[in-house]
């Protein structure tokens, strides 16, 4: 299956034109989310190997592309691009999981660009990246701390709402 957003130019999560990584994280869970034959309010989203290759510079009304491919692995591979003439520029692509558990009623499981954005640069990240896993279990709050840890060459960030629960 494959998604298409433009992007005008004029959206407030966007510096100089450019997208930030955790425009991507959204672009891809939304998709994934959107592909899934079953109800998304029960389910988690875990994106997993994710590498953020180049950031995408726009000029206004350019279209960005999501494609998601089965992976034979219970999973889903995803890529996210743009054309400059005859050639695909690869932003983002890793692959994602759903499980069925346990979760809050009434979940949008949404990533708000600047609040991801934020805690990837508190945690030092910058393009290219790569993520290991990406756990989405509640959405993003209005209020939000990022608890980052560092141990050798990983870096875990947690989101927290303003009563300290992971989101």
């Amino acid at each position: 299956q494959r998604y298409r957003t433009t992007f005008t130019g004029a959206e407030p999560f966007l510096t100089d034109h450019q997208v930030p990584g955790a425009v991507y994280l959204e672009m891809a869970r939304a998709a994934v989310e959107h592909a899934m034959p079953t109800p998304p309010d029960a389910t988690i989203v875990e994106l997993r190997d994710v590498v953020l290759a180049q950031p995408a510079v726009l000029p206004a009304r350019t279209p960005i592309h999501v494609a998601l491919m089965p992976n034979g692995k219970d999973g889903i591979d995803f890529e996210i691009y743009s054309q400059d003439a005859d050639e695909e520029i690869v932003h983002c692509q890793g692959a994602a999981i759903t499980s069925r558990e346990q979760v809050p009623a009434a979940v949008d499981y949404v990533l708000h660009p600047t609040a991801i954005d934020s805690a990837l640069q508190a945690a030092g990240v910058r393009f290219p990246a790569a993520l290991a896993t990406l756990r989405i279990i509640a959405p993003c709050s209005p209020e939000m701390t990022a608890r980052v840890r560092t141990a050798a060459d990983e870096i875990e960030i947690d989101l927290c709402d303003s009563r300290g629960s992971v989101v």
